[in-house]
């Protein structure tokens, strides 16, 4: 799995930037109609994606190239960030 580094270039900063763009066209795709779901559905994982993304960024100046939104608040876990779930939400 590739691992995206500061010292490569990539900034916290701009993984916010894009998720604010990403989670405003989830909304609009959202509200549009239920033939929009799957693609608004699919927008806002990236968001949410792109915000633990630039957490990990953030704390540990690297994060892993996964897709998996577990794998990422896994690492964020080991990291020392409290992020409870229950059993049920897990």
């Amino acid at each position: 799995m590739t691992i995206y580094k500061k010292s490569d270039g990539y900034e916290p900063e701009d993984l916010l930037h894009s998720l604010i763009g990403h989670y405003g066209a989830a909304k609009v795709l959202l509200n549009e109609s239920p033939e929009a779901f799957d693609s608004g559905g699919y927008i806002l994982h990236l968001s949410v994606e792109l915000m633990l993304k630039s957490c990990l960024l953030h704390i540990n100046d690297e994060f892993n190239g996964t897709h998996s939104l577990q794998h990422l608040r896994q690492d964020l876990v080991a990291s020392g960030i409290p992020f409870p779930l229950t059993k049920q939400d897990n």
